[in-house]
């Protein structure tokens, strides 16, 4: 399972704060990606990587490319996802796009408008 293992050392390197390492091991996963699952995982791996950063032209890539996997439906990595279109979008002073991809997360959330119902639920 090399891809698994190309995931953990970009963890390991993650954690230890080499940014730089961690995303050329994430990346080198994409390789070894077999479902849309890992496809997404290796995507919000370099996503994050990416925001920590500053490469938000990374981010960017990662966020279409994550978008355009066949069966995404990780609910909250699209919503991570989306914030982080947000920030590269306010990084290169979009605003308007910024603020569609913010909405667009918090649309997805589906956060219930009636606290007394998320309690029931």
């Amino acid at each position: 399972h090399a891809q698994m293992g190309h995931n953990d050392l970009g963890d390991f390197y993650a954690d230890r704060g080499d940014l730089s390492a961690a995303l050329k091991s994430y990346v080198r996963a994409r390789d070894y990606c077999t479902t849309s699952r890992h496809v997404l995982q290796m995507c919000l791996n370099v996503v994050r990587v990416s925001v920590l950063m500053g490469n938000y032209m990374h981010v960017t890539n990662y966020v279409s490319k994550a978008e355009q996997t066949p069966d995404a439906d990780d609910m909250p990595a699209l919503v991570k996802l989306r914030a982080c279109s947000g920030l590269a979008h306010l990084d290169n002073k979009k605003y308007k796009q910024a603020a569609r991809r913010f909405l667009e997360a918090t649309a997805e959330r589906k956060v219930p408008s009636d606290p007394a119902a998320a309690a029931a639920a």
